[in-house]
């Protein structure tokens, strides 16, 4: 009687453990929360303090900001096996930048860099220097964009004419130079020695210089000029 007793409390053990037991499913109707966590530093290595940082998956988002030593930690997201996750960092004075990354695990590490964002003379010159720490970005329209090794990004805002930005650098290495209107299909066209392009009026974006894929990835530091000024459309030459 009492072996007959043990086998069903053995049963009876087995029945209760089986349930309580319930498979997690990462399906978005049952997502897990995901922590992210990671570094945002500038081109230079250095790191940023008080960045905004988010994260989004299916619409749905939490933000944190970064400390002084750059780091920063994203705990609750909820994000199913088969979602991907946007990770955005903000600051002023900074290059907005968005990183894709794959469906979660339970714990995300994401490390960014954020590039100067300068704002482009007008009737003026500006001389700066691409370096080949200078962060890589595709260029041109969305889907159908070229590449440029090294990058450095100006803020513009045209006005009621257009304007022409003349591009002028030491041609020395490997560097060789080409503008670009981001998300757009305009492009610098040689003139010489230089690259020119015209913004036209009315228009404001974001400008890059860099160092285009089919030249290679800059070996040295490269010194450039931007000259720039306004003219009535159809007069730029």
């Amino acid at each position: 009687m009492s072996i007959r007793l043990s086998a069903m409390a053995l049963v009876l053990a087995a029945f209760s453990a089986a349930s309580c037991t319930k498979e997690i499913s990462t399906s978005p109707s049952n997502p897990l929360p995901i922590v992210i966590s990671g570094t945002v530093r500038n081109t230079l290595e250095a790191p940023l303090g008080g960045v905004t940082v988010t994260a989004t998956s299916a619409g749905t988002s939490v933000q944190g900001f970064t400390d002084v030593d750059g780091r920063f930690t994203l705990p609750g997201l909820r994000a199913g096996s088969q979602e991907y996750i946007t990770v955005t960092a903000q600051l002023g004075g900074y290059v907005k930048l968005s990183r894709v990354v794959e469906p979660p695990l339970v714990h995300q590490t994401v490390n960014l860099k954020l590039a100067t964002l300068s704002a482009l003379p007008i009737d003026s010159s500006a001389s700066a220097q691409l370096l080949p720490s200078d962060v890589a970005d595709y260029v041109a329209e969305p889907y159908e964009s070229d590449y440029s090794w090294n990058t450095k990004y100006f803020s513009f805002s045209t006005g009621a004419e257009d304007l022409v930005v003349e591009l002028t650098w030491e041609h020395s290495g490997n560097a060789s130079l080409q503008m670009w209107w981001q998300n757009t299909s305009f492009a610098s066209q040689a003139a010489g020695d230089k690259q020119v392009i015209v913004l036209p009026k009315n228009r404001s974006g974001v400008l890059l210089i860099g160092q285009p894929f089919q030249a290679q990835q800059l070996t040295s530091a490269t010194n450039f000029t931007l000259e720039t000024r306004r003219v009535t459309s159809g007069n730029e030459r």
